[in-house]
Order: structure tokens, then C-alpha cells, then sequence
């Protein structure tokens, strides 16, 4: 019960959005359809560390991560690896424009917060 309330806590805590999108003339940018719940690092939590990563995500016309780059470290490298890990198994409504699948930049912030 204890490990389910603290993967509970962490699933909250780690608050991922879609924040903006880069590509002009994208109608409508691409949206979260599955994503994968990003792990805490086991160490950064024994060690109380906490962080905002902010990662730029190009959608492929599939709906698939095709890159990302982390636009803002969390300046820990394991939270920073923990985020990009999760974002790549993620997948996407792809963007449109004009009625027709298109591939599109976005940011989206993982936090990772301790309680």
C-alpha cells in the first residue's frame, strides 16, 4: 500500500504538459495520446533533490517522438535522463494544418517534486 501511495504521489507530482509548438501554420498542435509515467530517480530521491526539466519534442505526421532536446535542465542529470527516458516512449495526436497530419515541434515540463 505504502509503494502504491508513493507512485501515487509521484504521478501527480510529475506534472507534464503540452506548453507550446514551434511549427507556423500548425491549425492544431500535436496532443498528448499515451504517455508514460516518468520514474524518480531512486538516488535523487535519497538525496532530497528536486527539478523542473523543460523538453522540446518534435512529432513525427505518425504521432511519434522523433527527437527531443531538453530546452531547460533540472541541473541533475538523473532527473534530466528520467524525463527524456519517459517522453520518448510517449505517443501523439500528430498536428494539422490545412486538415492534414503534420509533423510539429512542442515543449512539454516535467517536475519532480518530493513530499
Amino acid at each position: 500500500m505504502k509503494k502504491f501511495k508513493l507512485a501515487l504521489i509521484i504521478t501527480l507530482l510529475v506534472i507534464s504538459s503540452i506548453t507550446s509548438v514551434f511549427a507556423e501554420g500548425v491549425t492544431h498542435p500535436p496532443r498528448i495520446l499515451m504517455k508514460v509515467d516518468t520514474q524518480y530517480p531512486e538516488e535523487a530521491k535519497k538525496q532530497g533533490v528536486e527539478g523542473v526539466v523543460v523538453i522540446k519534442v518534435s512529432v513525427s505526421e505518425q504521432g511519434e517522438v522523433e527527437h527531443l532536446e531538453i530546452s531547460k535542465s533540472s541541473g541533475n542529470e538523473s532527473l534530466d535522463q528520467a524525463a527524456i527516458d519517459s517522453v520518448k516512449q510517449w505517443r501523439f495526436i500528430p498536428a494539422y494544418e490545412n486538415g492534414k497530419r503534420c509533423s510539429a515541434d512542442a515543449v512539454t515540463t516535467i517536475v519532480f517534486k518530493l513530499k
